[in-house]
């Protein structure tokens, strides 16, 4: 059965060919139906006049931006919250490393510190707490939110494996020749 999209108009002239008692009341259910239709889209469409109805139709489009504001805020935030780590806050983070480096090793004149490889051991496991910690592979891709706390699990919660740990202090021990000459 096919279906058509009728004006009113052309309801009319078609519904007005048929005379039978069911037809009648058919066309009547139809007319008001086109009326109730019509009453709604002119309510839909009116702008108020007086003062005051212009206001609320003011206040409640602002109330529909305020709150669209308020979502695209909410949005804005939470993608700079979850962006990676801007090259500056990296650079914060190892400074951060560095410094704790710098403490355990014992200092930029310390045996520990003159030996690349040690060295490079104590970093490498200073960066593989916050890979572990943040479960990324690489500490630019924390994220943004963390930044603070990466700083705290360097600074306050780093703990060296008691064996480099043992290795730095052996290193430290060792007596350098070429102080004695």
């Amino acid at each position: 059965m096919s279906k058509y999209n009728l004006t009113e108009e052309a309801f009319v002239l078609l519904a007005m060919g048929y005379n039978s008692r069911e037809a009648v009341q058919t066309k009547i259910k139809c007319i008001e139906e086109f009326k109730r239709m019509r009453r709604y889209i002119q309510s839909q469409n009116k702008i108020p006049k007086d003062a005051m109805g212009v206001l609320k139709l003011t206040f409640a489009a602002l109330e529909g931006h305020t709150q669209e504001i308020q979502e695209i805020k909410t949005e804005v935030k939470g993608l700079r919250e979850n962006a990676p780590l801007y090259a500056i806050e990296c650079d914060e983070i190892t400074k951060a490393v560095k410094r704790l480096g710098f403490l355990l090793l014992g200092g930029k004149n310390s045996n520990s510190y003159q030996d690349n490889s040690l060295r490079k051991k104590l970093y490498s496991d200073i960066y593989s707490q916050l890979h572990r910690e943040f479960g990324v592979n690489s500490y630019k891709a924390i994220k943004r939110n963390h930044l603070d706390r990466a700083i705290q699990i360097i600074n306050e919660e780093y703990s060296i494996p008691t064996v480099l740990n043992e290795e730095i202090k052996v290193k430290n021990s060792q007596i350098n020749m070429a102080e004695f000459q």
